[in-house]
């Protein structure tokens, strides 16, 4: 594991003790960042419309979208792509198979170290 992630998560803990919200053994903040909710959506494509189109919208009309009915779906979490998908029926809801992760600049190495971080403050406990 890195130095430099031990050294973030430990100041992590330590910002969280000065904002109010205790880190302590029980909760280190490296796993209450785990459990943030973060808003994820899927768009099945983009287009533009002029303002008149805007409004001439009504019932049963068509708005074609810039993607082919094949094209994978882009599954985003804080309005950034994270990945694309196909779009599956999962017990009569929608749901996407992930066909692909998409490379953020930050290597899965440091997601595993930041992981690795987490459980091994949990195993201090």
């Amino acid at each position: 594991m890195s130095d430099n992630l031990s050294d973030s998560v430990s100041d992590l803990n330590n910002l969280a003790q000065h904002v109010g919200r205790p880190a302590s053994d029980s909760w280190p903040i490296s796993e209450m960042l785990f459990d943030l909710e973060v808003p994820v959506s899927v768009s099945f494509g983009r287009t533009k419309l002029t303002l008149r189109d805007l409004l001439d919208l009504s019932l049963d009309s068509l708005i074609e979208l810039d993607r082919n009915i094949h094209d994978p779906v882009e599954i985003l979490a804080n309005d950034r792509v994270i990945a694309r998908g196909e779009v599956v029926a999962v017990d009569g809801n929608y749901g996407v198979r992930i066909l692909e992760v998409v490379d953020s600049g930050r290597s899965s190495a440091s997601h595993r170290d930041l992981r690795a971080s987490a459980e091994l403050e949990g195993a201090k406990r």
